[in-house]
């Protein structure tokens, strides 16, 4: 008998193809979930027009976050650090940085995003789901978020 974890099954997913989602002005497509890695982690593609305003600030409260930019540049502010990124670029978001990205170009952006553990793609189902009739509540937006170990920000750390 050994502790080791059951095979997973190898998965290839076309260019084309994954969970195509909405939210926020962004298109989102699902490549990798929490069932094809055993939990360990997540991958999706998103798709961010010109000059996209970006989505509010937020923290993850235990989820490590990555970005790869495929396509574009994107801006980000980490903490209270603000920068571009552009194609090849890597940014990667540890677990209680706060984040903020966006689009401040004319021409589209797409990245890669990576977050471990896997998870997070159950935030934007349910945000996309939530969204799908126009737009709600921002006291809806943050109970959303919470249910997924998010928290919108600027909000007073609880935590040492």
């Amino acid at each position: 008998m050994t502790n080791e974890p059951a095979k997973q099954r190898a998965t290839v997913i076309a260019a084309t193809k994954g969970r195509r989602l909405s939210a926020l002005g962004m298109a989102v497509t699902l490549k990798s979930i929490s069932q094809d890695t055993g939990g360990a982690f997540g991958v999706m593609e998103a798709a961010l027009p010109p000059h996209f305003h970006g989505v509010p600030p937020y923290r993850h409260v235990c989820t490590t976050e990555a970005f790869y930019i495929l396509e574009g540049t994107l801006a980000f502010t980490l903490d209270e650090e603000t920068f571009t990124a552009g194609r090849g670029s890597f940014v990667l978001v540890p677990p209680r940085t706060v984040c903020e990205f966006w689009n401040p170009t004319a021409s589209a952006a797409t990245c890669l995003v990576l977050f471990a553990p896997a998870g997070l793609e159950t935030y934007w189902e349910e945000l996309a789901a939530a969204l799908a009739n126009g737009p709600i509540d921002s006291s809806r937006l943050v109970e959303i978020a919470a249910r997924h170990n998010q928290v919108p920000t600027p909000a007073p750390s609880t935590e040492p």
